[in-house]
């Protein structure tokens, strides 16, 4: 038994006192594969061959599954040489003796840290493939000596997601000082965890940060479009994630992601929310298929697409005062732009032009950012025959009926004191009622040009 390499006990009933057996076992200081498949190990029967002085060689465990370790117990199998000796070996066969070290405690033979690097995340996520395993062994990978290794975790697409708490350990392990570039896209890392990851250390020394299919929310994206401790990074990647127009607007206003060269933020993905197609033919071709696209209104009550391009318009010109014609919008959309603009540095709306804006004036009259407005245009506003005034009766003409928003929107303004610098403004069709309305309001008794639109 002394000489034995391979032992093969697969689908056999080896239960805990006969995995404690094989590692008290004096005999077995030359084996180096343990088959097991067919049974599936506790997290004590891992740490038990972790903490053998006998299974000096071992270097690779088969079986079924590995069930999760406690915490504690997850720390002991990251320090023991076990795993350090099982990750060499996967390194080994697969980069084909690239990084061979003359023994298990010696040092990699490193010309390419990189390549290294990626061999060696490579190898955690097949043994946690293998053994259905995931936050154990990134908790066992935050305690090996050799993650000092490693300057990139590319730990992304595991079929094991690590989840906050792996993660967290793995990001903030002492032996992690090295790391550059860190993938963890797909390691179901929400909110509260993303908090957590910024906290890092290292995470100024990084220079990408790929954290795609998650469960990322606005929320997450707030604390991303805050953090200056990102602002260095040369990629960020967030695809994937439930990120919605508002979160992303805040990234595409935060001063600290304007500064990375390359950020994927999923924007794209928001056109679902724009885009229907009522019929689809099997035989349809691409091009058919996209004419056949009708445009509605998504749920956020505004054209995503339309709002993104608008925003960065905004964030990329060089003028610092924002004349703001917008007369194909929704109220949402309107909510957001005003959001937006509130997020820029160094930037103010002082025009407003709503000439032609098809709907009532709403809540965004309360919006910070129309505190610095001088001109409001609200000229060509009508309401329409299906929507008469109150106390009117339907017209018996209805294509050609219409009468100007004038009053209604003087009763809007003169409830909402947001307009404190205004200067000049455009009404359509305002009565004498509007008029009244007009001279007995405070904050509009300023105004030093004013077109009724009689």
């Amino acid at each position: 038994m002394r000489s034995v390499e391979t032992l093969r006990l697969g689908w056999n009933e080896v239960g805990e006192e006969g995995v404690f057996a094989l590692s008290q076992s004096p005999h077995l200081g030359q084996l180096k594969l343990l088959d097991l498949r067919g049974v599936e190990l506790g997290g004590g029967a891992l740490k038990a061959f972790a903490e053998s002085s006998s299974l000096q060689s071992l270097r690779r465990i088969q079986c079924e599954r590995v069930h999760e370790l406690e915490y504690e117990d997850a720390v002991v199998f990251g320090r023991s040489v076990l795993f350090e000796r099982m990750i060499r070996y996967s390194v080994d066969v697969y980069t084909r003796g690239e990084f061979s070290a003359d023994d298990v405690e010696g040092e990699w033979l490193v010309e390419d840290r990189e390549r290294l690097s990626h061999a060696i995340c490579d190898a955690i996520k097949r043994q946690g493939y293998a053994w259905k395993m995931g936050k154990s062994l990134a908790i066992a990978f935050a305690h090996a000596t050799f993650l000092e290794s490693c300057t990139v975790l590319s730990l992304d697409k595991s079929n094991q997601p690590f989840g906050n708490e792996s993660i967290l350990a793995l990001l903030q392990s002492p032996y992690a000082r090295h790391v550059k570039s860190v993938d963890i896209s797909g390691h179901r890392i929400d909110d509260n965890g993303l908090r957590a990851i910024l906290k890092s250390p290292y995470v100024e020394q990084w220079e990408s940060l790929r954290l795609s299919s998650n469960q990322i929310t606005d929320e997450g994206a707030y604390l991303l479009a805050a953090s200056d401790r990102i602002k260095h990074l040369q990629l960020l990647d967030v695809e994937g994630n439930p990120v919605r127009l508002r979160g992303m607007i805040a990234l595409w206003c935060s001063p600290m992601i304007q500064g990375i060269e390359e950020v994927y933020d999923g924007a794209w993905e928001l056109e679902d929310e724009c885009f229907w197609v009522d019929h689809v033919d099997p035989e349809m071709s691409e091009e058919e298929l996209l004419a056949s696209a009708t445009y509605r209104p998504a749920e956020v009550g505004a054209n995503p697409l339309y709002v993104m391009q608008r925003v960065q318009e905004l964030a990329a010109s060089e003028e610092n005062e924002i004349y703001l014609h917008h007369q194909n919008s929704t109220p949402q959309g309107l909510s957001y732009l005003f959001e937006a603009i509130q997020r820029l540095e160094n930037k103010r709306l002082v025009a407003l032009d709503l000439s032609g804006y098809e709907h009532p004036l709403g809540g965004w009259l309360d919006s910070p950012v129309l505190g610095d407005v001088r001109e409001l245009h609200l000229s060509e506003r009508y309401i329409p025959v299906d929507e008469p005034l109150k106390g009117a009766s339907q017209p018996e003409d209805k294509e050609f009926q219409r009468r100007g928003r004038g009053d209604e929107d003087l009763q809007f303004l003169s409830s909402f004191k947001r307009f404190k610098n205004l200067e000049v403004l455009s009404l359509c069709g305002v009565t004498d009622k509007g008029k009244a309305l007009l001279t007995e309001t405070p904050h509009l008794l300023g105004l030093q040009q004013v077109n009724l639109g009689e």
